[in-house]
């Protein structure tokens, strides 16, 4: 299994940064960042085949983790999103719009082989709640 952060605040030279945050653990992209723009030179700068996504998984759906969605759902009609069932109405309709398959998350399901996700927790952003999963990889260390 091979996780690379495609996305951050701080990139490498060469590299396009932003708001936000992006990885691929093997075919599963988890977050997309602020912009799709950036998120695609890094993918192809790091010879990542984008129709080789088999879903993406969502963390929480503020602007910054959700920004390069859209423009992936553009390109792949029919691509799975993983998010938490406390997501926005608005946000799960968008991923319908964009011709994407938005499916609600519960803790412990397993996302791709050896991906699982640990369903919505509680979490809270500038005093509101914010419903928020992270991707769970076990190790022979444990679980990562």
């Amino acid at each position: 299994m091979q996780a690379k952060i495609l996305y951050d605040n701080v990139a490498l030279p060469g590299f396009c940064s932003g708001w936000g945050f992006s990885c691929m653990v093997d075919n599963i992209l988890f977050d997309t960042g602020e912009q799709a723009k950036a998120l695609f030179v890094n993918m192809d700068k790091m010879n990542i085949d984008r129709s080789a996504i088999e879903a993406v998984v969502i963390s929480h759906n503020h602007w910054d983790h959700i920004g390069g969605l859209w423009e992936l759902l553009k390109e792949q009609p029919g691509l799975t999103v993983y998010g938490c069932a406390g997501f926005s109405d608005d946000f799960k309709t968008k991923v319908a719009e964009y011709n994407g398959v938005f499916k609600e998350t519960q803790p412990g399901q397993l996302i791709g082989k050896g991906i699982y996700v640990t369903g919505e927790m509680s979490c809270e952003y500038k005093g509101l709640p914010m419903p928020e999963q992270a991707l769970i990889i076990p190790a022979d260390s444990g679980i990562t």
